[in-house]
């Protein structure tokens, strides 16, 4: 199970039946655990991968590397699952919470985050815009950066998703909140 450069961490799939390696090379890379042969393309950061995760149901993997973002993504397919989830400093740890509904990651800044992952969203782009607020208390910023936002923009998001017969029954809401 070689990489282009050094192995930086593994991860069996719930199954036993796959390998998950992630490497300084910035690639994260499937493998058959019983013959060692890689499958599917390698999954890329920009920098080295740190930390990887198998969900609990094995559909899908978790990437954390020093390029300062953690990344779900399908295991099916290999492709990326959302937008990536954005550090101060690089990751070093990641996790799937039992129920596959949410990821904790770890960073270099001395910080673990909680991330809300929602199952699925549908409507329109304001709407969507809306979900994020309220399930993970952040937006999108300038150049696709992801900022807290204030209690009174999280309140206002959840109260445009509850009149448009949407009922968030869980989100972490801004810090404060």
């Amino acid at each position: 199970m070689a990489h282009k450069d050094t192995v930086q961490a593994v991860a069996f799939s719930p199954d036993g039946r796959h390998v998950l390696t992630g490497s300084k090379d910035g690639t994260a890379r499937f493998w058959d655990a019983a013959d060692g042969r890689p499958f599917g393309q390698p999954m890329a950061h920009k920098d080295a991968v740190q930390a990887v995760a198998f969900s609990p149901d094995g559909r899908h993997v978790l990437t954390g590397s020093l390029d300062r973002t953690a990344q779900v993504w399908d295991a099916a397919n290999g492709r990326p699952v959302g937008q990536p989830m954005v550090h101060g400093e690089g990751i070093a740890a990641v996790a799937f919470s039992p129920g596959d509904r949410s990821v904790l990651t770890a960073g270099l800044e001395q910080s673990a985050r909680l991330w809300v992952i929602p199952t699925r969203v549908e409507g329109d782009p304001e709407q969507v815009a809306d979900w994020v607020r309220v399930l993970t208390g952040q937006e999108f910023g300038p150049e696709d950066t992801l900022r807290m936002i204030d209690v009174p923009a999280w309140r206002e998001s959840r109260r445009r998703l509850s009149g448009s017969g949407y009922t968030p029954t869980s989100g972490g809401g801004p810090r404060g909140q």
